[in-house]
């Protein structure tokens, strides 16, 4: 009849309801015990057992190497709020991003005289970093910047803020500026939205700017009912927007002109239903700081 062996326990001398750290302890004196120095008067044979014993022992109570961190799966893009030092050899941008409790803020400045900034409220998460045009290319009549997103489900501090306000600095020789807001929400194939800001610049140097625009980018009442893409597309012009209207002062009809939002919303989608608007709707005015003008707004919403 066989005898039984030695339990884990009774081998390192260590009672059954031991802690980590007791036979972590059990195993350092089975390795000091063993060390080589220590055998060198033995057989062989013995020898090449007790290192083994001894290699075993050290790397059971050694602690192993931490894991390499593991790679974050949250997909919303996080911004320090730290900036870097801005280039100083032409031509150059500078688009340091920061968040605080409430905003996340791409600043934006380069070579040919941009300055401005874009605050996003965290209604909203930045998926990606923005997508500028690249510092070679000529920026000084438009500049488009591509943000891409996803919906948080935050609400706003207060309900007389909006979720998007650019402010806008300086332009290019102190030129008129438009601005223009696509907000896009695909379904197929792959879900998303994309908020992409372009400011153009007349030919001439004018006082008359859009200094700062806030507003919501997204209407959202198209929601429920489109199947691949919905749009909304805000412009706004500093002074009233005469290209972009009907012989009424309504919404144009097709073909839309040069200029009127819908017209931009069909070259990029021919299929595109369009919402009808009612003509205050379309085209109203904007209220600025201290309930001055801020300029003229046109709107078109569509959906595929």
């Amino acid at each position: 009849m066989s005898t039984r062996g030695p339990t884990h326990y009774e081998l390192l001398s260590i009672p059954p309801t031991a802690d980590i750290a007791t036979i972590k302890t059990g195993y350092k004196k089975i390795a000091l015990a063993n060390n080589p120095d220590k055998t060198l008067h033995l057989p062989e044979s013995e020898i090449s057992q007790r290192i083994k014993v001894f290699k075993q022992a050290t790397a059971a109570y050694e602690p192993p190497s931490p894991p390499p961190p593991r790679p974050n799966p949250n997909p919303i893009h996080r911004f320090t709020t730290g900036r870097p030092q801005p280039p100083t050899n032409e031509p150059w941008y500078y688009a340091p991003v920061t968040e605080t409790d409430s905003h996340t803020v791409l600043e934006f400045s380069n070579s040919q005289g941009w300055y401005l900034s874009i605050s996003v409220s965290k209604k909203y998460a930045w998926t990606a970093c923005p997508v500028v045009l690249s510092v070679q290319q000529d920026t000084r009549a438009e500049l488009n910047i591509k943000l891409d997103m996803r919906r948080t489900g935050q609400a706003l501090a207060s309900p007389f803020e909006k979720e998007i306000t650019v402010r806008i600095t300086r332009t290019p020789g102190s030129r008129q500026t438009a601005l223009s807001s696509l907000f896009t929400e695909t379904r197929h194939p792959n879900s998303k939205i994309e908020l992409s800001i372009t400011l153009a610049t007349n030919s001439t140097p004018s006082p008359t700017s859009l200094p700062m625009q806030a507003f919501d980018p997204d209407f959202g009442f198209l929601a429920p009912f489109f199947k691949e893409v919905r749009a909304t597309h805000k412009m706004f012009y500093p002074t009233y927007p005469a290209h972009a209207v009907g012989a009424d002062g309504g919404v144009p009809g097709p073909e839309f002109p040069v200029g009127s939002p819908a017209r931009a919303l069909r070259d990029k989608w021919p299929g595109m239903y369009l919402v009808t608007l009612s003509r205050g709707f379309y085209c109203t005015a904007v209220e600025g700081k201290r309930g001055e003008k801020g300029g003229w707004r046109v709107v078109a919403v569509g959906f595929v």
